[in-house]
């Protein structure tokens, strides 16, 4: 589950790069699309600090600057950011002078949470993904505390509520009339994670359910039948399901993929020999050896100094006639014009099949025909030549 909490700037200057403020409170409430949540102190693990990004409002796509240093304790967690000279950025550097963009607001994955009976939310362990500037704050007292450092400066900046007396000019805005309505912000979406944006406070009943397993659901359904009221709350039964809301989980249908069971090949005339058919004629001759009356050379073992074998090979013709196969479909013009392309490739392939399978089924009638079906040989490749 990804959560965003946004909170409060207080100052920004064009002029100046880095901001650093409080990023998160813990033990405060702030709400979100999923309703009330309290981050438990020291719930908040923060990666590789130069990994972490300043978005614009969540938005993956647009980074505008990187996390300098973070500093955790059991009241919140602060933090400063190096704001990129790029346009972008400088337009959100403006926009936060003029109090227009009036929040951080921080990314969170969620690993380890437990509702209580009110429908608050208590996160025990979460992954800090990225902070953004945002519109306005989902914790009223997690503010930015000061905008320091000049162009150019690698000086890191510590977060700190009480202003000091530093070499450059410190800019605070004091003035309450700076922070503009909040707005929502893009929702955004995580491969097999849900994603949840919380700059827009909004209530739900919804109870958020540890269970991710069969023993998990086995487990709290013993508890629920001794009387754990949450464990009740995990396992009741949906009131809706897709029975009760069809119309928003439709049959899904695919053209690109055609399921046959037409498709077998021509494994008798592969083991014919083949040649072009002549440009005219209906009878064909065809030399062969396959006639009683012909006769194949022989070899045989030799003695030494003894003659070889020496059986002359006599031939003669072996009469074919042409056959056409063919086969038609008849279809609305309608039907072309207004069906998938794919149709009239998958009834050109079906054709294909169709006169595949027929002339194939002409050949092993053949093979039946002219072979020895009535001698023992018949069922080898002897009895199909002979």
């Amino acid at each position: 589950m990804r959560l965003n909490f946004s909170s409060e700037i207080e100052a920004a200057d064009v002029e100046r790069r880095i901001i650093a403020g409080i990023v998160v409170p813990f033990n405060k409430v702030g709400y979100t699309s999923v309703g009330p949540v309290i981050f438990e102190s020291g719930s908040i693990k923060i990666p590789d600090t130069k990994n972490v990004k300043l978005l614009a409002n969540h938005d993956s796509t647009n980074p505008i600057g990187r996390a300098q240093s973070f500093q955790t304790t059991d009241n919140q967690i602060t933090g400063s950011f190096k704001i990129s000279s790029s346009a972008t950025g400088q337009d959100f550097l403006i926009r936060a002078s003029e109090g227009l963009i009036a929040s951080l607001s921080i990314g969170v994955e969620v690993i380890s949470s437990k509702p209580s009976k009110d429908g608050t939310l208590y996160v025990q362990e979460a992954v800090m993904k990225e902070v953004s500037l945002v519109e306005s704050p989902a914790f009223s007292d997690a503010v930015v505390t000061k905008v320091a450092a000049s162009e150019g400066s690698s000086d890191e900046v510590t977060p700190d509520p009480t202003p000091t007396n530093e070499s450059e000019a410190i800019v605070e805005t004091k003035d309450p009339e700076a922070v503009v309505t909040e707005v929502p912000a893009a929702e955004t979406v995580e491969a097999s994670r849900q994603t949840i944006k919380a700059s827009a406070p909004y209530i739900t009943s919804a109870v958020r359910s540890p269970i991710q397993s069969m023993g998990g659901y086995a487990l709290h359904s013993i508890k629920a039948k001794l009387g754990d009221d949450d464990s009740a709350l995990y396992v009741r039964a949906a009131a809706d399901s897709t029975s009760t809301n069809p119309a928003f989980n439709p049959t899904q249908y695919l053209t690109n993929i055609f399921v046959s069971n037409t498709n077998f090949g021509r494994a008798a005339v592969d083991a014919c020999n083949r040649a072009t058919l002549p440009g005219a004629g209906f009878t064909i001759n065809v030399p062969s050896l396959i006639t009683g009356t012909d006769t194949a050379p022989t070899v045989a073992s030799t003695a030494e100094s003894a003659a070889p074998s020496n059986t002359g090979m006599t031939s003669s013709y072996e009469s074919f006639t042409v056959t056409k196969y063919a086969g038609q479909q008849t279809i609305s013009l309608e039907l072309i014009e207004r069906s998938d392309p794919i149709f009239m490739e998958q009834l050109m392939i079906q054709l294909e099949r169709a006169y595949l399978k027929a002339t194939d089924a002409a050949v092993i009638a053949a093979f039946v025909s002219t072979g020895t079906a009535a001698t023992a040989t018949a069922n080898s490749a002897a009895g199909l030549i002979n």
